[in-house]
């Protein structure tokens, strides 16, 4: 039964001109050789860094939590600037977001704080060159620079007594517990809220600079001069502690208090007779205070849009 197909193919007679090869070309293979993309190809290129495939992961996925965690809103200026953010977390708590560049970080330099006399650090972030502090936002908290200056506020030497009060037990804390000193402690870098509390502000910063507590007595003169500040209010806001005086309009006690600062430790200072006139049981004296300064507080800036941070 001979049938011929309808099929044009022509079959060589036999196969003594085809070269057999042991390998078999696969498809990518065979575009590859197609396309011919030689030293262009990224297949083929050499990078000079191989990067651990589970270091990357965890980076990638700290850094999308972060971002995800937190829309700016606001700029901001209290105690320096910052930016008012939300966390993106119920009950949608409202945060104060501060950046610092930095060319080396230690993991260990930080850590959260939370002290009544502190401004909350409660969470940070490193990314290549740059640290992302995230504070307790104060709602109209003022600067004790800002609020000394506000008509119609005169500090008494308990109201002083109290400020410096409040200031020591926040230093004990930062000398004792984080084992660092504040470094730049002055009124501008402490806060008066909106319940009249006193909080130290900053202390990121403070984490970063990595001073030992050789340097604690600096801290403690420092309390000497935001006293000496209030008594007297500089002119100009860098006035503030850049210069130590005992001003005339200070009281005796005050006085003695202010020169006692240069050589005592925290506790001594808080047995002083000047600290016997502070408010008992907190700082709520200063209420008056901080209701004439609320129209001069914390300054908006420019609206950031709700970006993610």
């Amino acid at each position: 039964m001979d049938k011929r197909g309808n099929r044009t193919t022509r079959l060589p007679e036999d196969l003594k001109d085809i070269e057999l090869s042991d390998t078999i070309a696969t498809t990518d293979e065979a575009k590859q050789s197609r396309l011919d993309p030689g030293k262009d190809s990224l297949a083929q290129r050499r990078f000079p860094i191989r990067l651990d495939p589970e270091s990357f992961r965890q980076r990638t996925l700290q850094a999308k939590k972060f971002q995800g965690n937190y829309k700016r809103f606001w700029n901001i200026k209290q105690a320096g600037p910052g930016i008012v953010a939300i966390k993106d977390v119920e009950p949608l708590p409202i945060v104060l977001i501060k950046e610092r560049e930095t060319t080396k970080f230690i993991k260990t330099q930080l850590k959260k704080v939370s002290h009544k006399n502190v401004l909350s650090l409660l969470d940070f972030f490193h990314d290549s060159d740059k640290v992302t502090l995230v504070y307790e936002y104060e709602h109209s908290a003022v600067a004790l620079a800002r609020l000394s200056n506000t008509p119609n506020v005169v500090f008494s030497e308990g109201d002083i007594a109290t400020v410096c009060r409040e200031v020591l037990n926040g230093l004990h804390y930062i000398h004792s517990e984080l084992k660092i000193i504040h470094g730049s402690l002055n009124c501008i870098n402490v806060l008066l809220t909106m319940t009249a509390e006193v909080k130290i502000a900053n202390i990121g910063d403070s984490m970063l600079s990595g001073k030992t507590l050789r340097d604690r007595q600096c801290d403690i003169k420092a309390v000497g001069d935001i006293a000496s500040d209030l008594s007297d209010p500089p002119a100009r806001p860098e006035g503030y502690g850049s210069v130590r005086r005992v001003p005339e309009k200070a009281t005796y006690m005050t006085r003695q208090f202010i020169e006692k600062t240069t050589g005592a430790t925290i506790q001594e200072l808080l047995e002083h007779d000047f600290i016997l006139a502070a408010t008992p049981s907190g700082s709520w004296s200063l209420t008056p205070h901080i209701l004439k300064a609320v129209p001069f507080g914390a300054k908006f800036g420019d609206y950031v849009g709700e970006a993610s941070v």
